[in-house]
């Protein structure tokens, strides 16, 4: 059987994204399909700023949704 990324639930996508700081998710999964833009905007973020360049700051800025801020 293949599988793909897109027939991962919702779960166990957040489960990956745990993984990944805020830029690295939008970058990576953003634009993807519909349902993943969505599973990616409900993701709660918890952001620190220090640790990122300012095109990353910039690119994040671009993509967030307010409801995802913690």
């Amino acid at each position: 059987m293949i599988s793909s990324i897109e027939s991962f639930s919702s779960e166990i996508l957040f489960e990956i994204f745990e993984y990944l700081f805020p830029y690295e998710l939008f970058k990576l999964f953003i634009n993807l399909n519909y349902r993943i833009n969505n599973i990616v905007h409900s993701y709660p973020l918890h952001l620190d700023f220090s640790l990122v360049s300012r095109l990353e700051f910039d690119y994040i800025c671009l993509n967030i949704q307010p409801k995802q801020v913690i």
